[in-house]
């Protein structure tokens, strides 16, 4: 599906003093995803890199620019540097801010390769994703994983050609290209590594003269809970809540982009439903799009549907006790749930619609069932090596 990303937009937050420390919290209002853009690293010494403000940036707003790779399981590795910029006055849309030794210690930057990350944080912890450039010698590419100094994987939040570059290895880098622009068409021109110029020999001029961003301003939509990558087998029900909010309080839409055949995604809600069958086992990948009508945000996941191994329908041996046995069944109101590992119990009604959820140890645990109707329930048990599925029936 060929989606026309049109943004920009009157924002609230971003950049200047800065110190080498572990990642805070932001203490001032959230940016949007390609709110910035990297448009420049010199990777040999001394390191700097730039960036340019795509819409206002109000005075005091932080800013983190790490180095540290994004690996699979959706953490930074944590292996190199995080640095802390706040704006010490108003950043005017088109802004082109360099970055050096004379406002503070900047990320290590490797001539063997690096990546960037621009990103702020929430008053809850969560990472919120602004931009990202790779330039790496293993590949022209985003890698699977970050095992090394030299790789990372790219941010589900991020969108390669949009929010993210990925250059060819080269030691300084400077985006050189068309500088005038809607805010959404300067992330694709400046997302593509045919705007870049390269140099091994000496550092390049990073300071641009302004970008002229024009049209009218509109938030980006950010995704606020987005699939992980995950593996599930043959027959097991995948149901996940995609939720987005927009800074402009404008209605939001999701879209996805060919999902396999039986999944659904709710235009209005989010909600993304999946049985595979075994036809369909291997990797799916999963996009779905958030817009108001102006602006899209992409969040992109991989699942993996394996075979029907694990699941542990019906009767067990005596040398291995079931995953997860119910009683009694029927049930009235308390129901006992005894684990043999600690894990997820989902129960789902006879709709398919997910209804409880519990995180409980190994052992026994008693919960309440009272609040919900009679009828019969699938209880599905995820823990660490092993999944179960019990039919179970709750009657007055």
């Amino acid at each position: 599906m060929n989606v026309s990303l049109k943004v920009v937009r009157t924002v609230l937050a971003v950049l200047a003093s800065a110190v080498l420390l572990a990642p805070l919290r932001a203490s001032a209002q959230l940016l949007s995803t390609g709110d910035i853009a990297i448009t420049g690293m010199n990777m040999t010494d001394p390191n700097e890199f730039a960036f340019v403000a795509l819409v206002d940036i109000p005075e005091g707003t932080e800013i983190f620019f790490s180095d540290n790779g994004w690996t699979a399981a959706g953490t930074f590795r944590e292996e190199e540097d995080t640095m802390r910029y706040v704006a010490p006055g108003l950043i005017t849309r088109g802004t082109v801010v360099v970055v050096n030794g004379t406002v503070g210690r900047v990320p290590g930057l490797g001539t063997a390769g690096d990546q960037l990350f621009a990103y702020q944080v929430s008053a809850s912890g969560t990472i919120r994703f602004l931009y990202g450039i790779n330039n790496t010698p293993l590949e022209d590419a985003w890698q699977l994983d970050a095992v090394s100094d030299l790789d990372t994987a790219l941010p589900t939040q991020l969108a390669d050609g949009f929010t993210a570059v990925s250059l060819p290895h080269c030691d300084n880098v400077v985006y050189i290209g068309v500088a005038n622009g809607r805010q959404s068409e300067l992330l694709a021109l400046i997302s593509d590594p045919s705007g870049w110029i390269c140099q091994n020999a000496f550092h390049l001029n990073l300071q641009l003269n302004p970008f002229d961003v024009t049209g009218v301003l509109n938030a980006i939509p950010t995704f606020t809970a987005a699939l992980p990558d995950t593996s599930i087998g043959v027959g097991e029900r995948l149901e996940f809540d995609y939720e987005a909010t927009d800074p402009d309080g404008q209605f939001l839409l999701f879209a996805a982009d060919d999902l396999p055949a039986g999944a659904f995604l709710s235009p209005t809600t989010g909600l993304f439903t999946w049985t595979p069958v075994g036809g369909q086992i291997g990797t799916h990948p999963i996009r779905v799009l958030v817009s108001d009508g102006i602006s899209s945000a992409l969040s992109s996941a991989q699942v993996t549907v394996v075979t029907d191994v694990g699941i542990e329908d019906g009767p067990q041996s005596a040398e291995r006790p079931a995953a997860i046995t119910l009683f009694p069944n029927p049930v009235r109101d308390r129901l006992t749930m005894r684990l043999s590992e600690p894990g997820r119990v989902d129960l789902f009604d006879a709709a398919g619609r997910r209804v409880r959820a519990f995180d409980l140890p190994a052992g026994e645990r008693v919960v309440d069932l009272s609040l919900l109707p009679p009828g019969p329930y699938q209880a599905v048990f995820t823990g660490r090596s092993r999944r179960a599925q019990v039919l179970i029936t709750r009657v007055r």
